[in-house]
């Protein structure tokens, strides 16, 4: 069977897609384990040549406090969303309301004049 037209190009993208695993090779692998012990290595020797004050006074007391307030401060921010969606959403289904008990009351309304009106032509 000879494909053609848009099936066969169907076909080509899903063999291109999901054609077999050929694994890396053993060069590229061994490139990216000694790059990632580099990299590793020197962030290291970089946090090493810190001054030690700097780490343990703003690593454990400023960063600790501004992460609370910012985490603070963002669920103050979608708590005021979250009421002011509620809000908003109450004043529709209300408006909702309002309006269809309106409209039931012009349709009754509007059936009895009809029944009255008929009742009288009887």
């Amino acid at each position: 069977m000879v494909l053609s037209g848009p099936n066969k190009k169907r076909k080509q993208a899903r063999s291109f897609i999901f054609r077999g695993k050929n694994g890396k090779k053993k060069v590229r692998q061994i490139i990216e384990a000694i790059l990632m012990l580099v990299i590793g290595s020197n962030l290291i020797v970089f946090l090493n040549t810190l001054p030690s004050d700097f780490i343990t006074t703003r690593l454990s007391k400023e960063i600790w406090i501004q992460l609370y307030t910012a985490l603070s401060s963002i669920f103050n921010s979608l708590s005021s969303i979250c009421v002011a969606l509620i809000v908003i959403t109450l004043l529709i289904a209300s408006l909702l309301l309002i309006l269809g008990g309106i409209f039931r009351l012009l349709v009754i309304y509007s059936r009895r004049k009809s029944k009255s009106s008929k009742n009288k032509s009887d």
